[in-house]
This record gives structure tokens, sequence and C-alpha cells, in this order.
């Protein structure tokens, strides 16, 4: 069956908007088939009435999906359909007389607690290495004769391109704290996730973040290989 591709609207770690869009795209007879920040993949079906959840659950790279949390899931109705950044897993159900995954807001905040304070050290280690970037290219630039020419002749690409890269994610480094941070807050007030919000029709982050990543690698390549090759 022929896939369809949606510009994802709504940030990682908008939770609730997520979970709204995706049982939006269902109500239209689309089903979340691979997640990606950019863009996702659905596969066209009878539209029908789903319900999204989106679980926490960090995973490295070598590490499988977590068989007994799945299982447990599926006893209960709920399929795992894929998962954001290997940071939380999402879970879909078209059964009416499946149960909620929590009803303990307070034991649901414990599982976000951790992915949270994961954003929190990165809200402090990505300035921090961004400013060590831009020092070192600064040095370069500035050590002797003129910007432009330093930049040419002297300062590595790669470290530029990095510094550019690290500058274009500081917002949504930002974000994902601030989102889980509210996620969190809610839960340990004692009030439960309403997984129906509202959302925006675009997300300006992920593509700005795309292109700039792509233009960089095209910055890369030209200027260690291609360029060099031609004098």
């Amino acid at each position: 069956m022929k896939s369809v591709y949606k510009l994802t609207p709504v940030s990682d770690y908008d939770i609730q908007g997520l979970e709204s869009w995706l049982q939006d795209m269902a109500l239209r007879g689309l089903y979340l088939k691979k997640y990606r920040p950019l863009f996702c993949t659905f596969t066209p079906g009878p539209a029908r009435k789903t319900r999204y959840r989106i679980e926490p659950y960090r995973r490295f790279l070598d590490d499988d999906l977590p068989a007994d949390m799945l299982e447990l899931y599926e006893e209960y109705g709920w399929e795992c359909v894929g998962d954001v950044n290997r940071e939380m897993l999402i879970f879909s159900t078209q059964d009416e007389k499946a149960p909620e995954l929590h009803t303990d807001p307070a034991i649901q905040g414990e599982r976000w607690k951790k992915l949270y304070k994961k954003a929190r050290t990165g809200v402090i280690v990505t300035p921090l290495l961004t400013l060590l970037v831009i020092l070192c290219v600064g040095v370069q630039l500035f050590d002797h004769g003129t910007p432009i020419t330093n930049l040419i002749t002297t300062v590595s690409l790669p470290l530029v391109l990095l510094c550019i890269c690290l500058l274009v994610s500081l917002p949504s480094v930002f974000a994902k704290k601030r989102e889980l941070g509210l996620l969190l807050r809610q839960l340990e007030e004692g009030v439960p996730l309403e997984h129906r919000a509202p959302y925006p029709k675009h997300n300006l982050l992920s593509p700005a973040y795309f292109i700039a990543l792509t233009v960089l690698w095209v910055a890369l390549i030209l200027g260690q290989y291609i360029l060099p090759l031609t004098g």
C-alpha cells in the first residue's frame, strides 16, 4: 500500500500536541508508520478513532525495544507503532475498551523525570559547548592577518560548520526543556494528561535545522574535497 508523507507540525517534546495530531491524522485515515522530526510516514486506510500515547523510554544505539514493556502493553490492547529520537515510544489502540496506560499522574511523572533531567543538562552543556567552539573560531580568525583571509586560509571549515550547527540547534534545546518541564509540573501537581490539546499547523524549527544541516554538509564537502581539487 502506498505511503503518505506529512510534514511534522509539532515539536518532538510537545507530547499532548503530538498525540492530538496523530489522532487527528487517524480520523483522516492516515496511520503512523514512521515518525521523524521533519516529516512522518503514514499508511492510508479507513478512518477510525485511534488513541495514541507517548511513553518515555530512552534507548542507546545498540538497545532493542523493551520486550517486557511491549508485552505488558499489548495485553492491555496497546501496540507500539514507533519511537521519537530513541527517547520515547509511541503506542496506539483502536479498542475503545483498552484501559489507559496510566491512572496515577505522580507515578507517570516519575517516568518523565529522567528525560527532563537530561533536557535540563542539555540547556547547560550545549550553550557552553557552543561558546567554546565560537572562541576557538574567533582565536583563529583574529590570530594573524585579516579575518577574511584567515577564514579562507586558516580556520578549519568543519569547526565553523560545527559552530553554526550548534547555534541553529539552541532554540530546540531550550524548547525541549520548557515543554518537558511543563509536562512534568502538571503531573507532579496531580493533574492527568488530557491527551487532546491544540497544536500548531507548522513547526519552523525542524525544517530550519534540516536546511542548515544540509547546507553545512554541502559546504563541508565542497570546501574540504572538491574545491581543493580544482586548485
